[in-house]
């Protein structure tokens, strides 16, 4: 049986070099962060995530009524390498840097300490929700995409939930609590973990 919401969702034109340039209009427009702005550049890559979710929900659609053209595979090897690098190491920044030190502050408000415990879960089975889709993408098998049109709205439903409790709590707390050695710190381990990883983005 189908969902409501995946009745909402009508194959469409992909338009992805449109999407594309409306993604890097965005960012020029705001002074895309650099790693000197760790919380704004984290933020800045909630919006990436956010873009990605929507370009795999739009090849789902296309391949309903498309065949495996140049485009759906463009787009899918897009998709394929944002989650499976630059994603990670977005949620690697906040468990392994931002989450600890805000758990190290005694003022930290109790709805901050609450959900950053959670979203760490959420990590992990954020992560395996997307292996699904990172095997098939990685071996080209598109012809399944069509059939797994709901698990990808599901993945952007969780993601959503994520991105606005980091974006309404956590990123604010971190804001007020963070000393400035702390940004920096927190800056250049981010940047030091992409130096180190294979071709990523920034967020």
């Amino acid at each position: 049986q189908k969902s409501k919401h995946c009745k909402t969702h009508r194959p469409r034109k992909l338009l992805f070099s449109d999407l594309n340039r409306s993604l890097d209009h965005s960012l020029i427009q705001s002074r895309a962060p650099d790693f000197s702005q760790p919380l704004e550049l984290l933020k800045a890559c909630h919006e990436k995530i956010r873009f990605h979710l929507d370009l795999l929900i739009r090849l789902c659609e296309y391949l309903k009524t498309n065949t495996e053209d140049t485009e759906a595979y463009k787009t899918s090897r897009q998709v394929y390498r944002y989650f499976s690098s630059s994603a990670k190491l977005h949620h690697q920044d906040e468990d392994e840097d931002l989450f600890p030190v805000l758990l190290s502050k005694p003022d930290i408000s109790a709805e901050a300490r609450y959900l950053i415990i959670h979203l760490q879960q959420e990590h992990t089975s954020l992560n395996e929700q997307w292996q699904t889709f990172e095997n098939i993408l990685l071996k080209n098998n598109l012809n399944r995409l069509p059939d797994m049109l709901e698990d990808a709205l599901l993945l952007q439903k969780n993601y959503e939930q994520h991105i606005e409790h980091e974006n309404r709590v956590v990123l604010p707390e971190a804001g007020k609590l963070l000393k400035e050695h702390e940004i920096k710190l927190l800056g250049r381990a981010m940047q030091s973990r992409r130096q180190q990883a294979p071709n990523p983005e920034n967020g």
